[in-house]
């Protein structure tokens, strides 16, 4: 009595006797059922390419945040099959965009009659503390609505970021199945897109403001670096930070060319005594300069300047004290930067503050150029891969920054072009 999917095969045989039909039924239940996966497959990966090409478009016409938010939330309540879904800013409780299930009542700007209703707060605040729990702990979160028991909802927060900082959560409620590795992989885009907005921001600013902050606490792993090297005369160390954004495991990664091959080894070999140093590696540079690859467990100054949408410009180890240069949004208060460096550096100061207005006649700078693209572009010279012959490879470049070789010419690609436009392109032309 049961039923499968059946090939069936007949053959009309004349013999002595009669006619008869010989025949045979093969159980195809295996290879119909692999057929169908193949044809959902198909489909999934047909709106897998929907997905991703809106994305491309809207990344490559520079949308506004919001409009990436809205796409975002659509793209994850279709992919995790969630009722809902929020993406949140940094906050914790600004919605930037929702799909589904999103009334007034779960909107922050508080602006719809919906919100003052007692359950429309109740699920804002669920909403907004599991965002914030996500936010804070860099890990996904995931809490029980308990206001209906006979019906709980299950909320799940996945906090964006992007190169070390997190600018926001989306949050799904009651998905089907595990959703973390879709809404990790959209939140990053999230991430993104903010970042992008905040060093877009700074580069095309009018006038920005630029902070000169001394950290001389012993145990920042640069600082305690030299203090081991027991006395040792030695230069100024300039610094990139050429992987502010937590790796695997955690780990950041910071760039320090040394005067020579002697200070560089010297300093190399004292990061077997601090502990927040994970590993220390020379890379040979132009001119016979040194470099030295320290990556660390230790907090970052890029990463609490890139909170507040600023980026290093400058960043100098002077023995016993460090002064990072950044640059900010006009408007950036000093006095809250200052404060959240010191929670990791309580003995960081401020050298300077002001305003600078950019001047149209200056000379060329990277200026034009993405964070990304300048790092990618002071890394890759520091290295000697414009020499020739040349001192280091694409792939070298990449080992140092963390990301693919096809992802370092691009940005190199990308720079070239931004820098011999401005040297060379006519103002004149539309």
């Amino acid at each position: 009595g049961t039923q499968f999917w059946g090939h069936a095969t007949d053959v009309v045989v004349d013999g002595d006797d009669g006619r008869v039909i010989e025949g045979s039924m093969l159980d195809v239940t295996e290879l119909k059922e692999a057929e169908l996966a193949v044809v959902e497959a198909r489909d999934e990966l047909r709106r897998e390419r929907d997905s991703t090409e809106t994305l491309r478009q809207l990344l490559m016409e520079s949308a506004a945040v919001p409009a990436i938010a809205a796409t975002i939330a659509e793209l994850a309540r279709d992919r995790v099959g969630a009722a809902a879904v929020w993406v949140v800013d940094a906050d914790g409780e600004t919605v930037l965009a929702a799909a589904d299930g999103a009334d007034g009542a779960d909107r922050a700007d508080g602006g719809s009659e919906g919100a003052t209703t007692g359950e429309g707060v109740t699920r804002r605040r669920t909403i907004a503390g599991v965002a914030q729990s996500a936010i804070d702990a860099r890990t996904p979160r995931v809490e029980t609505d308990g206001g209906d028991e006979s019906a709980p909802v299950t909320l799940l927060a996945v906090p964006a970021t992007y190169e070390g900082v997190c600018y926001g959560a989306i949050v799904a409620s009651e998905p089907d199945a595990d959703p973390r590795e879709p809404l990790a992989e959209l939140a990053e885009t999230v991430g993104f897109v903010q970042q992008r907005e905040q060093v877009r921001s700074v580069l095309t600013a009018p006038t920005v403001l630029q902070l000169a902050i001394e950290v001389t606490d012993p145990s920042h792993p640069l600082l305690a670096m030299c203090t081991d090297l027991c006395g040792t005369q030695f230069d100024t160390l300039a610094v990139t930070t050429t992987r502010p954004a937590r790796g695997e495991g955690g780990v950041a990664s910071l760039l320090v060319e040394a005067p020579d091959a002697a200070t560089a080894t010297s300093f190399a070999a004292a990061g077997d005594a601090v502990d927040t140093v994970v590993s220390t590696e020379i890379i040979a540079g132009i001119d016979g300069r040194a470099l030295v690859q320290v990556r660390t467990t230790a907090s970052t100054i890029g990463e609490t300047i890139r909170t507040h949408a600023g980026f290093v410009t400058a960043y100098t180890v002077y023995g016993s004290r460090l002064v990072v240069e950044a640059e900010f949004p006009r408007r950036t208060l000093a006095a809250t930067v200052l404060a959240d460096l010191r929670e990791a550096w309580p003995g960081a100061t401020l050298r300077t503050k002001r305003s600078r207005s950019r001047d149209a006649e200056e000379p060329m700078s990277v200026d034009g150029l993405t964070d990304r693209q300048a790092e990618v572009l002071a890394v890759a010279t520091k290295m000697g891969f414009f020499e020739r012959p040349q001192r280091a490879t694409g792939a070298d470049v990449a080992e140092v920054v963390d990301v693919s070789r096809t992802t370092v010419m691009k940005h190199l690609r990308a720079a070239e072009h931004e820098l011999f436009t401005t040297l060379f392109g006519d103002d004149d032309d539309p």
